[in-house]
């Protein structure tokens, strides 16, 4: 699912706090237009408007990093108004109210900041609407090396997307940050020598330069159909927002085989279980195992603020000891000689660190979010595995021996670094 694209960290500007609304303004366009400029200036991937009957006051929530806050409590009289302006904005129709609607804003204030807002709105109860917004700023798609991945990750990453042709997947959960991925190597992709086209469903995120589609499951313009047109128009690149079914994933992998770099996401809980994910479709096991260039399993946590973090007090030998077997569990790899590589990446004194707050990260402790990323390649090493549809820790055992380092591996490093909260990450990649 999309993520937003959270907003490159810029040392020279701490984010702005929000800023409690200023109400003389009553008007409906007034209150709407500070709304989503406030939302962007902090940095928020989403604005909730709840419309719980009966109640005095109507509250906007924003969502920064993950965390919902509340924004302002306006009185209820108004409620009303602001949601007709922005399902006016939108182009959504304002006299139907009993069933959800979807539309989108594209938002171009008299500053720097061109948004594109989707909206949902989602009828409750006694003729009341709750609204959601997911907010994209068009120009904080992030660039592949803000992402987070480690340098071996990197490289390789960069190497798979130099192939003219080849299946690249991108798995996790929903709000992972697999959209987010996706447009980032589609950036590095976009040159005046590519043809790429997409098939999204909905399209998050204007790109010039691509050629993008807007699947529609209800008129029959399915992935299925997108992708077999797209297949006579003479692509190089394709980027499907999602693989879910046989079709989709079949065409995929044709198209890889034909000559074509295919980038897509797939739900799934890691990198080995896409594989058996698409082999439980009924994909050709032969084709999948040709096509297969990579698979990147993928989630997000929080950055810790790096100018704010406390680091903890030097970890005792039986504190890295531990951490030593909960890196090197279920895998080859030999404990001292992690343990060796980690003195020389981290210092003789490993520590961890945690959240604090100061008013770069608006009292938060957390500033921006980044990846954990497992990367498995395809090729020789996963080749007989595929076409013996072996099970999935199978696939994870091989891959590790061959080099992979885990989602929960590279969360560990990231914690060591200082990057991100070990107990987030351990949450996440759970």
């Amino acid at each position: 699912g999309p993520m937003s694209a959270t907003r490159p960290v810029r040392d020279a500007e701490p984010r702005r706090e929000t800023s409690a609304p200023d109400l003389s303004d009553q008007s409906a366009v007034g209150i709407v237009n500070r709304m989503i400029s406030a939302a962007y200036a902090c940095g928020a991937s989403d604005i909730h408007i709840d419309g719980s009957a009966g109640a005095q006051s109507a509250a906007i929530r924003f969502r920064r990093d993950g965390e919902l806050t509340e924004y302002a409590r306006l009185p209820g009289h108004l409620r009303p108004g602001i949601v007709t302006r922005i399902k006016t904005m939108a182009g959504i129709d304002v006299s139907e109210r009993r069933r959800a609607q979807e539309g989108r804003i594209d938002f171009i204030e008299n500053g720097p900041a061109e948004l594109q807002l989707r909206v949902i709105t989602v009828p409750t109860r006694d003729g009341n609407e709750d609204v959601a917004i997911k907010v994209f700023p068009v120009h904080d798609l992030l660039p592949l090396h803000m992402l987070g991945l480690r340098p071996s990750v990197q490289a390789a990453v960069n190497q798979l997307l130099a192939s003219r042709d080849g299946l690249l997947l991108i798995a996790g959960p929903a709000g992972s940050g697999k959209t987010t991925t996706a447009h980032a190597m589609l950036t590095l992709l976009n040159v005046p020598g590519a043809k790429i086209w997409t098939a999204e469903n909905p399209v998050d995120i204007a790109r010039p330069g691509m050629s993008q589609i807007e699947v529609n499951e209800q008129t029959g313009w399915d992935y299925a159909a997108v992708m077999s047109t797209i297949l006579r128009a003479d692509p190089d690149v394709i980027m499907l927002s999602e693989i879910r079914g046989r079709e989709t994933a079949s065409s995929a992998i044709e198209a890889a085989l034909k000559g074509c770099l295919v980038v897509s996401a797939v739900h799934s809980l890691s990198a080995a279980e896409t594989i058996a994910r698409l082999l439980d479709m009924g994909v050709d096991a032969f084709s999948l195992s040709d096509a297969l260039l990579g698979v990147m399993g993928q989630r997000v946590v929080r950055r810790l603020c790096a100018r704010c973090r406390l680091p903890s007090r030097p970890l005792t030998a039986a504190e890295v000891d531990a951490l030593l077997q909960e890196y090197c569990d279920g895998t080859r790899l030999h404990a001292p000689e992690i343990g060796a590589e980690w003195t020389r990446q981290y210092g003789n004194e490993l520590k961890l660190y945690e959240a604090s707050g100061c008013d770069v990260c608006g009292g938060t402790g957390y500033r921006g979010r980044m990846g954990l990323h497992e990367l498995l390649p395809g090729g020789p090493v996963l080749r007989p595995l595929i076409l013996q549809r072996r099970p999935v820790s199978e696939l994870a055992a091989a891959a590790v021996r061959d080099g992979m380092r885990t989602l929960k591996q590279d969360g560990i490093e990231k914690a060591l670094a200082g990057d991100c909260d070990l107990r987030e990450d351990r949450a996440a990649t759970a």
